[in-house]
């Protein structure tokens, strides 16, 4: 199940833009309710490439505008989904893009990580609309509830 959406730090009620403390620290937490919903998860980060004109570019440090961008933490998922957990200077992005395998074990894994981040940050109304469609489409049938946010 491809599944692309992204939280804004103010949506998140996290600082704008989001301290590297702050952001380690979200990384932590998410990654310890994708491992508690019995999803593996690893922790790393990669490099984003900002040029001046860009909306982040006054975000940058001296050293990150010398540089061309920045790093940022990034949690992987292992499994089918190919789910990444992007933490950026102003927003926590979720992307799934599955590959060839099993549809419907790859569309459990997006449903159950992105119920183990809702409450942590929030999942909009529509995406949480998309994954229950989607689901009932793969037989997968349960509904989103309040409750099954949470591991």
């Amino acid at each position: 199940m491809r599944l692309q959406f992204e939280i804004s730090a103010a949506d998140a009620e996290l600082s704008d833009p989001i301290p590297a403390d702050q952001a380690a620290a979200l990384v932590e937490r998410i990654r310890d309710r994708l491992t508690v919903a019995g999803l593996s998860v690893s922790v790393g980060s990669d490099e984003a490439s900002v040029s001046p004109g860009e909306a982040d570019w006054e975000l940058l440090t001296p050293v990150e505008q010398e540089e061309g961008g920045f790093t940022y933490p990034e949690l992987l998922v292992d499994g089918p989904a190919d789910i990444a957990v992007s933490v950026f200077k102003r927003s926590v992005f979720f992307s799934s893009d599955p590959g060839f395998g099993d549809e419907q074990l790859a569309a459990a894994q997006v449903v159950t990580a992105v119920r183990a981040l809702d409450g942590l940050v929030p999942v909009p109304a529509d995406v949480r609309a998309e994954l229950t469609e989607r689901a009932a489409q793969l037989g997968m049938g349960r509904q989103w509830s309040p409750r099954s946010g949470h591991p």
